[in-house]
């Protein structure tokens, strides 16, 4: 289960129990996540997670802190099959891709591997209740592991973006 350490261990009760200045100390840090990644247009992310809650979570994290998630998939393969065929000209490769370890097929670490060889220049981080085998974090950009707060993915992506 993911814990969203900034919005407290329920997240569906945003800020309950919270007091004012903790309320105003996210409201802060939520709007600085959106100014940070939204200055020069949206960063278009997918998501890859066999868990479609955890897919979903990060999908409305990353969205209300202004980017553009274009897709999500289930499974690595789905991922690699997309890019061959969609990414061309009028639809570049997204700028971050977030990829789950243990997934159905081709794990994580299979898809780094294999996007790396495609695209190198493509970002990736790898986040997950598993750290991979010896050189496998050599293949992503970041590296955070389930539960992860929403501090720590927005701030992440940041970095990655250069914002």
């Amino acid at each position: 289960m993911l814990h969203a350490s900034s919005t407290g261990p329920n997240p569906g009760r945003r800020n309950a129990g919270q007091s004012e200045e903790a309320k105003a100390h996210h409201s802060r840090n939520h709007t600085e996540f959106s100014s940070a990644l939204t200055s020069e247009g949206a960063p278009n992310i997918i998501v890859v997670d066999d868990d479609r809650e955890i897919s979903a979570l990060f999908t409305r994290i990353l969205k209300k802190a202004g980017c553009n998630v274009s897709k999500s998939f289930s499974r690595g393969k789905e991922l690699l099959d997309y890019l061959e065929e969609e990414v061309n000209a009028s639809s570049p490769l997204p700028d971050v891709v977030l990829l789950d370890f243990r997934m159905p097929g081709l794990d994580g670490l299979e898809t780094a591997k294999r996007l790396r060889e495609r695209y190198p220049k493509l970002k990736l981080v790898l986040i997950s209740a598993y750290e991979p085998p010896g050189e496998g974090k050599g293949y992503f950009d970041a590296y955070l592991n389930k539960p992860v707060s929403i501090n720590e993915l927005v701030n992440t992506v940041s970095v990655l973006l250069g914002k």
